[in-house]
């Protein structure tokens, strides 16, 4: 019968996988289906290297020693937080005490794409990890999740065969990834990598710029890690970047680094997916530029000063123990359109050496329910990472005061703004809002703010100043022109004074080449015509009869 005629499996010829005949011929090599997608490295980190918070370097140590004094069934261990922040390093760490020699690198991104048979793969990793006794170490774990944090269809099938590892098995996402929806019943215990504080931002560069020639003072370190919330990882690159700018440019590779390389360095490894939200604004103006009242430039300059005293005061005096919630600064500059709110914006920002993004609110609320949260919340989440002051121009759009509640659009709004004053709260970097009127402020978002200033219109006084200032010293300047007058007549913003300055000028290019009062009147005749106002002969006195008819 057919019983009878099989054979024993002992008589049956078989071949050992190539893995299995390399180990049992002593040769250690890696599987070459997995070579594209897997790199194997040698554990050789311990915790003295580690650039970790003091907390979670003992979590994890001691989590080591429970797991071998235990010598129970390995837990799937999950490294959550962002890109840099030594989650790989950790793992090595963790191995090292566990006594696992050999660490699996695995790259899901790229096992994904390569159209490879994703079962077989995992078998062929899986059996590498048994004959070489290694750790998995699973990289962007939130690739298995859509943009709704929903699993994707074959992430099911994927963790069931990696959690199959016999060895201890790291898997590394983002913070918000909601990794217990794969993972089922499996043991897990998960460690959250928050980027280093600042003192440990500071030894970092202290570090860092030891291994270049560099003669940066004390205090711009502090200020690096001060201002520049980075990885480990990222402040290693800035200094290697900033090293590499001073090596290759024409004259500069015997001169020792400069602070202000570092700075742009910082700059370039900061996040910049901010930009697809909101828009950089250039800042080519310093305090010498701004004309403003004694008071107001007195206590923008405070501001200033407090941005680059952060770390003094939250770091070294402890206040950070003391503040419940974010330890960003909020700032609220009031005043009518012209008046320099975003010019004094840049100033700081420029002062600081850090972006500044502004941010039109206008176009983030939606009329559709969600869609304004969801706005803010893509913001916000880039901002953390961005290292950028964030500028919110026509706050009153949604910094209004809340409504009564008589239908479901109030509630609604109502709820905008609290989810706004949330995110304010919550937001660690510098915030500065600006509107037009403060009086249309919410007082809720008014006793949140560490700063106010008020930005009046100029006095003639300033408004001469700035008419001054508006003009380059290129530019060719009739002897007519008569800059007390355009003071005194025209009580005007600063922002009106400049395009009228632009328009001259343009006018001036055209018909010979100096700017005198003809052009002048003319572009301020214009100006006042776009704001509803008739020029008059009472505005302009002498000089009505430069303005043409057509204006």
């Amino acid at each position: 019968n057919a019983a009878g005629d099989r054979r024993s499996w002992l008589a049956t010829a078989f071949a050992a996988a190539p893995p299995v005949s390399q180990y049992l011929a002593n040769v250690a090599s890696l599987d070459p289906r997995l070579a594209p997608f897997v790199e194997q490295r040698n554990v050789s980190m311990d915790w003295r290297r580690l650039s970790i918070a003091t907390d979670l370097e003992s979590a994890l140590y001691n989590f080591s020693r429970r797991i071998v004094a235990a010598k129970s069934r390995w837990p799937v261990v999950f490294l959550a937080g962002a890109q840099g922040g030594g989650r790989a390093r950790a793992a090595e760490a963790v191995c090292r005490e566990l006594g696992v020699s050999s660490l699996l690198r695995i790259d899901l991104e790229g096992i994904r794409a390569s159209g490879e048979n994703l079962h077989d793969l995992m078998r062929a990793l899986l059996l590498q990890q048994r004959l070489h006794g290694a750790a998995l170490y699973l990289a962007g774990f939130e690739l298995l999740f859509d943009k709704e944090h929903q699993p994707l269809p074959e992430s099911h099938r994927l963790v069931k065969l990696l959690t199959e590892a016999k060895r201890p098995m790291f898997i590394s996402c983002a913070a918000n990834t909601p990794w217990p929806e794969l993972l089922g019943a499996r043991p897990a215990v998960s460690f959250r990598f928050d980027l280093p504080d600042y003192a440990i931002r500071l030894q970092l560069w202290r570090n860092a710029v030891k291994t270049v020639d560099a003669n940066i003072a004390g205090a711009e370190l502090e200020a690096l890690a001060d201002r520049f919330v980075l990885s480990p990882a990222q402040i290693s690159a800035a200094v290697e970047s900033a090293d590499n700018a001073r090596c290759f440019s024409d004259g500069e590779s015997s001169i020792s680094l400069r602070a202000s390389t570092l700075f742009e360095a910082a700059r370039a490894q900061s996040d910049q997916s901010l930009g697809s939200l909101a828009t950089k604004a250039k800042t080519r103006h310093g305090w010498d530029d701004l004309v403003l009242p004694r008071p107001a430039l007195q206590r923008v300059k405070e501001i200033a000063a407090a941005i680059r005293h952060r770390h003094v005061v939250y770091a070294q005096w402890g206040f950070e123990q003391r503040i419940a919630t974010g330890l960003g600064l909020k700032i609220l500059f009031s005043g009518a359109s012209g008046t320099g709110k975003t010019m004094t914006a840049g100033v700081i920002a420029a002062d600081l050496g850090l972006d500044l993004y502004k941010i039109d609110l206008s176009g983030i609320v939606s009329k559709y329910i969600g869609d304004t949260e969801k706005n803010l919340d893509r913001i916000f989440h880039a901002a953390e990472s961005s290292n950028a002051i964030l500028f919110f121009d026509e706050a009153d759009a949604l910094f209004g005061k809340r409504s009564e509640v008589n239908d479901a659009h109030d509630r609604y709004a109502n709820i905008e703004v609290a989810y706004l004053l949330q995110k304010i709260e919550e937001y660690e970097g510098v915030v500065i809002l600006a509107s037009n009127l403060s009086k249309n402020i919410d007082l809720a978002f008014a006793r949140r703010m560490h700063y106010v200033v008020e930005f009046p219109l100029p006095d003639e006084n300033h408004r001469e100043k700035l008419w001054r200032g508006m003009f380059p010293a290129a530019v060719p300047l009739g002897a007519d022109v008569d800059f007390q007058f355009l003071a005194r007549q025209f009580p005007i913003a600063g922002g009106d004074i400049r395009n009228v300055a632009l328009e001259a000028a343009f006018l001036a290019a055209e018909d010979g080449k100096v700017v005198t009062m003809k052009q002048l009147a003319k572009a301020l005749a214009r100006q006042m015509m776009k704001q509803g106002k008739v020029p008059s002969a009472t505005d302009f006195k002498q000089y009505h009869s430069l303005i043409d008819d057509g204006t």
